[in-house]
């Protein structure tokens, strides 16, 4: 992580053709069912559940 960025980590909901890997998941489609902002503010979250509709939360 670089100093002074903050990072958005979630869970997505996948749909269409979707591959299961040893190292994860690609999809056809996916979209953002929750998220996890860590090192980020307020405005930072409110902007990402204005955008996506979903739940976020600051760590």
């Amino acid at each position: 992580m670089r100093q002074g960025r903050p990072i958005a980590l979630g869970s997505v909901s996948l749909w269409g053709r979707i591959l299961a890997r040893e190292q994860g998941y690609r999809a056809q489609y996916a979209y953002p069912y929750e998220l996890f902002v860590i090192g980020g503010d307020e405005r930072i979250a409110r902007e990402l559940r204005a955008r996506y509709f979903v739940d976020v939360s600051l760590l």
